[in-house]
């Protein structure tokens, strides 16, 4: 699925820079430039996603789950770095806007070219969720939003170019690319946050209870020493330490004692 996403956004971000150049439009060109980062993003989830298959190893006791983390959070940053340079495009329109001529060349095409972007991004952000929820990857869910949000952005990308035909109503292009970049900005930050999240060790305390009173259902365990956990590229990873009930257990029956826990 992210290949056929990265195919789409070639086609949709050399269109949609083709169609926001020819008709001086800040909401296509941010439109175009937030294709050309979900490009970027599928590179990203590629390479997360194989590092990320690697079989556990000395130097990774774990797993390498953590590749997907690390890779959401690249995609999460380089989502606000673009929104950030989205939004001062935006800015620099309200100040020098393009003429009326300048303005209606081309915006037949711009509008189009948002449709298109539309469709095919929630399309993309259907399928891509989907595997993503299926395979529970961090990486795959990331970029799935990413997708979505560019759909999100040629939404607002469209209305705002219909809206500057309107007598009155020119800064509504540069206005619709403001709100696109901070659309943008706020589901890199959401992404970025996430990751930092599992990055830190960040667990939830009602998982860990929850975990802590099923082993304590266990046949001859007395009480949970600690419970410590980590999630692992959207896994939860557990520690358990455990007492038993018999203080004179022999080694092999506290070996399958360890194991049902």
């Amino acid at each position: 699925i992210t290949w056929v996403g990265a195919i789409v956004n070639v086609a949709l971000t050399v269109f949609k820079l083709y169609a926001g150049v020819v008709s001086k439009s800040a909401a296509m060109i941010s439109d175009a430039v937030h294709s050309a980062s979900d490009l970027f993003s599928d590179f990203v989830t590629l390479v997360a996603i194989r590092s990320a298959r690697k079989p556990a190893d000395e130097d990774h006791p774990y797993g390498h789950g953590r590749f997907e983390t690390v890779g959401a959070m690249i995609v999460g940053a380089m989502l606000v770095t673009a929104a950030w340079g989205l939004a001062g495009n935006a800015i620099a329109s309200l100040k020098a806007p393009p003429s009326v001529s300048e303005a209606s060349t081309g915006r037949k095409l711009a509008m189009l070219a948002a449709d298109v972007s539309i469709v095919s991004k929630a399309a993309l952000f259907r399928a891509t969720h989907a595997v993503g929820r299926a395979v529970n990857s961090a990486a795959l869910k990331a970029n799935a939003y990413h997708h979505r949000s560019d759909a999100m952005s040629s939404i607002v990308a469209l209305v705002g170019i219909a809206a500057s035909a309107i007598p009155g109503l020119w800064c509504a292009d540069a206005l619709a690319g403001a709100a696109g970049a901070c659309m943008l900005g706020q589901v890199g930050l959401r992404i970025s946050m996430e990751a930092i999240a599992e990055l830190t060790d960040t667990v939830d305390e009602v998982d860990l209870k929850a975990i802590q009173d099923k082993v304590l259902t266990i046949e001859g365990i007395r009480e949970v020493a600690s419970c410590r956990g980590r999630l692992v590229g959207g896994s939860l990873v557990v520690d358990v330490d455990v007492h038993a009930n018999k203080k004179d257990l022999s080694a092999s029956a506290g070996r399958q004692l360890a194991e049902k826990a």
